[in-house]
Order: C-alpha cells, then structure tokens, then sequence
C-alpha cells in the first residue's frame, strides 16, 4: 500500500489505492457519487511532489469552470499544507512547495482556455468531472501538453466523473466501452495504455461509516437517477431526449437497398468549425420490417457550397433522389448569390426545410417510436426510423440529445446537433403535404415560391 499518512496523514482505500498505483498514461477514476474520487484526485496529482519531491514537476488541475474548482481548491489546501505548500492565488492560482514543485489550476470552458495550457510542459494534469466537458476536441488537445523532460518522471493523465452530462457519450466511448472495469488496454495501433477504474460509494468505507444516510439518499433517487450516481451505470444518461431509440432496436446492418424504395436527402449548412452536414435517406414503398433508413452519412468543413454540392452529386450519381430539403439559413444574402443559390448553379436543386424545432423533434419521436408489426405469422416491435450503423456520427447525435434547460421541450445545442437538424429536416419534409410534386418539377411558380420562402407550402393543399 502507498501510504501518505506520514506527509499528509491521508491513508488511501483499496479503489484509491489500485487508482493511485496505475502504470496507464490515460485514467478514468470514478463513475458514482461518493466513491471518493475527489481525494484520490488531489492526492494522485501531487505524488511527484510530496513523494519524491522533483524540483521542476509541474501539474496541473482543471475544471469546466475555475468558479468549480473552488470546493476541490479546499481540500486540496487541507491536504497539501500538511506537506509544506502554499497556496497563491495571483496572478493564476497554485500550489508551490518549497523544493519548487508547483501544481496549477485552471479551466477548460472553451478553445480560448485551451491555450492557456498549449505549449507548456505538465507531467501529472487532473481533469474535474470530465463529463461536463461536452467537446472531446478539447480533451484531445490538451493532451500536447501533457510530456515530461524530467528524468524518471513519466507524464500522465486522470480524470474524476460521474455518468451523465453533456460529454458521457465521448467519456464512455474512450474509456468505458473498450474493456472490463480495472483492465489496463491500447488502442489499437497506439502504445499507449488507458484504464477506467470504477468506485461506488461502497468502496468508500469512510463515508458509508461517517453519513450512512448519505447512502440512504442515493438509494432513494428516481430509477434512472439511481442507475448512474449510485450504482454508476454508464448505460442511463440522465436528461436523454430520445428515450425511445436504442442502438438493439434503431441500428442496423448496411444492406444493398432496392431500386423501388424512395430516396431522399437532408442537409445542415456550416462551414468552420460547424460542419455541413449531408443525411441520405431511404423508404420502403411498403411497410416492412425496415421503413425508412439512413444510409448515409457526409460532413464538410472549410468547403464552399460550390464543392459541397459537386461531392453531393457525385456521391449520389447512381441513384433517383426524390428530393433535397437544406438549412433555411441557406437562403439568407445579404449581397451576391445565396448559399443554396450557389449549389443550385451545380445542379443540386433544394427546398427549403421547415424549421420548426419541437415539431421537428416531436416527428423524430413519431419516427423512434416502436410500433407492433407482423411477418411471416411473427410480431415484432420495430420503428418507423433505422440507421445502417456505418453512419457513426447520426447514431451518436441522437443518443447525445439533451433536454435544453431552459425550454425542456427543445434539444439542448451540442456538437454533434447538426446530424440531428438533418434528421429533423427529413421528417418535417416527409411531414408535408405536397413536397413530392415540388420536387418534381423544381421549375413550377408553385416550387419558385415555396423555395423563396414567400408563401406557406401548406397553404396550397
């Protein structure tokens, strides 16, 4: 056992203790409420400096938000003092022991926080409640900073969290999903070694002795609730939107489809950092075991909608698509062609989505929703809406979907929404009356208008 009780009267338990002792360059260390993570954090970052004492280590400690950080800053002062830091809290907050080990701390809101980190050396950095950070872009560039020109001393990471929050999906997919809990594993091609340790408030002995109802509390909580916080089960996400789908029920196998099912196309316009989105769809003419499927999925960033729609046609060559809904934000100039004017110029013809939010997701609900179907003397539950499970980044936008805070009814903006906005434009089309003979003949006055955006379609039907 790693004992610290004689610099910092702190003696780990056996989840800390197994935490404390991981060779990995990658740890996840939690998964539960009260498991203990947080002083197993503190104590982790700063073994370079209070066990062997390296003059030049350098840590470093983040948080979604600094104003976070305060609770752990606490502790942390409790616990470090012991050892001889000091706590400085201008003009960017640290720890410093005498010998000249330091630990920082810091945020990780945004990009612009992230430079902040860029460039410097740090052998130990502890990210707080990694599932509040919802842009694993932002995970991934910090580790550049992560390297160690200290001799004997390796550079590595950790992060504390709880299932749940806007970034679960990323965590679980890096972490949790690859191996068994405890298991020390590589990506495939890389050296290096990740972990996910996991710790329920039963493996944190202290607590359960000292609070006993604190336990009491975590086994009262909702089902779902209880699920992820006491039993740290990384399958609920707390807040889903889209409680219907499932990757069992929604995903499936590609397959060649037939010349007789309907196709269509959805687009989400973006150029730097969002991206433009492009979603095939394909329809049954009758009702089967698969109604309508997305079989495709595109994206483009830093491309002008010119080249867009060239890669839009190519990649659909072969096939009769009945017709194009795109972003109503494609319509908008201010001088010059408009966006969907431009890829119009190429040969993509486009109608205007209907942007209807909660009435969008309201259809993709309809379209998740499973329904009670016969074949062949067998019932089965299946949905009017599948995915062929090559299109990764769809499947992920509808299982990221969070109820927005502020209007519960609406889909919380992430970075993967844009898929999701594509889907909706889909169903909203599909939804309308009419759109099929538009797309027909994409030179009536009846379609000029409708793609003008001067007349309501549906005033027409």
């Amino acid at each position: 056992m790693i004992d610290f009780s004689n610099v910092c009267e702190w003696r780990p338990q056996p989840k800390q203790e197994l935490f404390l002792s991981s060779p990995a360059r990658e740890l996840l260390f939690g998964g539960a409420r009260g498991g203990g993570k947080t002083d197993a954090g503190i104590i982790w970052v700063a073994k370079p400096a209070i066990l062997q004492k390296y003059k030049r280590f350098r840590g470093l400690v983040l948080r979604e938000t600094a104003n976070s950080l305060a609770d752990w800053m606490d502790r942390a002062q409790e616990i470090y003092r012991k050892t001889g830091a000091k706590l400085i809290k201008s003009p960017w907050p640290h720890f410093v022991w005498p010998w000249g080990a330091k630990i920082f701390m810091g945020h990780l809101r945004d990009y612009r926080s992230i430079s902040n980190y860029l460039g410097r050396e740090f052998q130990r950095i502890l990210i707080e409640e990694l599932t509040t950070i919802e842009d694993v872009n932002l995970y991934l560039k910090l580790l550049g900073s992560l390297r160690s020109t200290v001799k004997n001393l390796d550079a590595r990471i950790a992060s504390t969290t709880n299932p749940g929050g806007p970034g679960h999906y990323w965590v679980k997919k890096r972490f949790v999903d690859p191996a068994p809990p405890d298991t020390l594993f590589r990506e495939a091609g890389s050296p290096l070694v990740r972990q996910f340790i996991p710790s329920l408030v039963t493996d944190n002995q202290i607590l359960c002795d000292i609070d006993p109802a604190y336990v009491h509390y975590l086994d009262s909580l909702p089902e779902k609730l209880r699920r992820a916080w006491r039993d740290g089960d990384w399958s609920i996400l707390e807040g889903s939107y889209f409680t219907e789908f499932a990757r069992s029920t929604h995903v499936v196998s590609p397959f060649k489809i037939p010349d007789s099912w309907a196709r269509y196309r959805a687009i989400d316009w973006g150029y730097y950092p969002d991206p433009c989105v492009c979603l095939w769809i394909a329809v049954s003419p009758v009702k089967t075991r698969l109604q309508e499927v997305v079989y495709r999925e595109r994206h483009w960033t830093r491309t002008i909608p010119g080249d867009v729609a060239k890669d839009i046609l190519f990649l659909s060559e072969f096939e009769d698509i009945h017709w194009t809904v795109a972003d109503p934000s494609m319509w908008a100039s201010k001088s010059g062609p408009s966006d969907a004017e431009k890829m119009l110029t190429e040969g993509l013809q486009l109608l205007k989505a209907d942007n209807a939010r909660v009435a969008g997701w309201t259809r993709l609900h309809e379209g998740f929703k499973l329904n009670d179907h016969k074949s062949n003397g067998k019932r089965y539950k299946i949905p009017e809406l599948s995915v062929f499970n090559n299109c990764v980044k769809t499947i992920e936008s509808v299982e990221i979907a969070q109820h927005d805070e502020k209007n519960n009814m609406d889909v919380a903006s992430n970075r993967l929404d844009h898929w999701l906005d594509c889907l909706r434009y889909y169903k909203m089309g599909r939804a309308v009356k009419g759109v099929e003979s538009i797309a027909a003949n994409p030179l009536s006055l009846k379609a000029i208008r409708y793609r003008d955006n001067k007349v309501d379609l549906r005033g027409y039907y």
